[in-house]
């Protein structure tokens, strides 16, 4: 038995706005034959946009109730168009740039109040339900075109399906292998909420205390301790007598002492009670405790940075010394070893550091701070 197609909603209005959203699309593909994001479609391309959509509901007889009535109308058809372009079309191809038309139209009607304005992003959540994680990057291309267009207006009715849309996709996202995308969302979010906004302020104070940091807070005697001791008396013995002139041979630098690793290893990772309960600080002994410790900290890694620098000059120096190698072919080769490094890496798995006492001078010593752990 054949299947019924049914070619109408079987409402008057319902059928004209199908009709005018989709003579709408049509002249959308001949302001934008090249089929992508850009431009954006305003209502200065269509003619008489506004005028056309107050005509299809002129007949309504309840003036109480004709926006409602009118918001459900435009829906029905919005959706009826939206399911069509969705399932004929895939998100990949050219012709799906009608849906980001349809979208742009529905941008041009909430900002006349001809529909209902969170109708748009009900749509994108939709949209982003049914797509892979591949398919979702190319909506967010959309929404990330279309941000101060979007959200300009009646922000007030469509960020709770602004923040429900985004902290769904959060949740379907591997922090591990959809990093960037991640970061995507957020830079999204923030640039669309104010920094004030209740979805942005831990009201309540709560923090994630249940993930600490495990490390060993027992100071440890490194092995070469004693022979340090040794060495550094054995310095002291054959220092000049006071009657010896003691000056240092000019053009030699005062040498940096030596950091130790020992001593800021459980400095380093008690920063992290302070980072996962931030209210400790308005205490003066805890808040003195981490002063000091970030002071400690950050000596460390700028002494480690200026020491990469110097080495790095006496690399350049003695690579300059040394003979003419040819490198226009070693430079393409590195570039191209570069850029398989950079998609390697890009969908490599960022782990945490490790905690390990044996591992935080090799850790800090590479000339990277060791990341602080999620909060």
């Amino acid at each position: 038995m054949p299947g019924l197609e049914i070619n109408g909603h079987g409402i008057p209005a319902v059928d004209a706005v199908g009709d005018y959203l989709q003579e709408l699309l049509d002249d959308a593909e001949s302001i934008k034959p090249e089929r992508a994001l850009e431009p954006i479609l305003a209502k200065a391309d269509f003619d008489d946009i506004y005028g056309h959509v107050a005509r299809i509901f002129t007949g309504f007889d309840d003036p109480n109730g004709r926006k409602l009535r009118q918001y459900a109308i435009v829906e029905t058809a919005a959706r009826a168009i939206f399911g069509r372009l969705t399932v004929s079309t895939s998100i990949d191809s050219p012709d799906f740039v009608r849906v980001w038309n349809l979208f742009d139209i529905l941008a041009i009607f909430s900002d006349n109040m001809d529909c209902d304005p969170p109708l748009l992003f009900w749509l994108i959540e939709e949209l982003l339900d049914s797509q892979t994680v591949a398919g979702c990057r190319r909506v967010f291309d959309y929404l990330e075109s279309r941000r101060e267009r979007i959200t300009a207006q009646y922000f007030n009715s469509t960020k709770l399906v602004i923040l429900r849309s985004c902290n769904d996709l959060l949740r379907r996202l591997s922090r591990a292998d959809d990093t960037p995308f991640c970061g995507r969302v957020f830079i999204f979010l923030f640039q669309v909420f104010p920094l004030g906004d209740k979805s942005s302020v831990n009201l309540r104070g709560e923090y994630h205390v249940e993930n600490v940091t495990t490390y060993d807070e027992a100071p440890v005697k490194s092995a070469g301790e004693e022979e340090t001791a040794v060495a550094e008396k054995m310095e002291v013995d054959d220092a000049p007598d006071k009657g010896e002139s003691a000056e240092k041979p000019s053009g030699k630098k005062e040498r940096q002492p030596a950091i130790d690793f020992a001593a800021l290893y459980p400095v380093f990772w008690s920063l992290q009670a302070s980072f996962s309960q931030p209210k400790k600080l308005f205490e003066s002994a805890q808040f003195g405790q981490f002063k000091t410790g970030m002071e400690a900290s950050l000596a460390a890694f700028r002494q480690i940075s200026s020491q990469d620098d110097a080495r790095k000059s006496r690399q350049l120096d003695e690579s300059r010394r040394g003979a003419k190698r040819k490198r226009d072919k070693e430079d393409t080769d590195i570039r191209e070893r570069k850029t398989e490094r950079q998609d390697e890496l890009a969908d490599t798995y960022n782990p945490k550091y490790l905690t390990s006492r044996d591992l935080f001078e090799l850790e800090v010593s590479i000339g990277l701070a060791p990341q602080a752990q999620e909060l």
